[in-house]
């Protein structure tokens, strides 16, 4: 069997705001806007190198794409979640669920971004080795 090449991957956000949901990603992540033509924008991360393309609901080529966020979450691990929390909401990001400590070593934040996804801001910190004994990670 050939082995299929890829070349890049993309994480490709419906919104019904376009111009918000660039301006979010671009002041509160440094993304970089590498296209822009209105119904379309791509972003591009320029330490992580990920990759993001807005896509405006409205636009005739997206009108048989599903809409809203059902299952699909965005994820970025920071180093200070409270600071990047901070800054999220500052930019208009609305907090889904509090800044809290997981037992596997996570403290994080679910914001619902304007116009856009779920953000889950991780921060790690040391698990709870109670928790890791009884999932047998310990």
């Amino acid at each position: 069997m050939t082995t299929l090449v890829l070349e890049q991957q993309t994480t490709v956000l419906l919104t019904s705001d376009v111009a918000r949901l660039r301006a979010f990603f671009v002041d509160t992540f440094s993304y970089e806007v590498t296209v822009d033509i209105g119904w379309f924008v791509s972003l591009r991360h320029p330490a992580l190198g990920s990759t993001l393309d807005l896509w405006s609901e409205q636009h005739e080529s997206a009108r048989e794409l599903p809409r809203g966020a059902a299952g699909f979450v965005l994820a970025y691990l920071t180093p200070d979640v409270a600071l990047a929390e901070k800054r999220a909401v500052a930019a208009g990001a609305e907090v889904v669920q509090p800044l809290r400590d997981e037992p596997w070593g996570q403290r994080h934040v679910l914001l619902r971004v304007p116009g856009g996804p779920i953000l889950d801001l991780v921060q790690r910190i040391a698990p709870d080795p109670k928790w890791l004994a009884q999932h047998g990670l310990g």
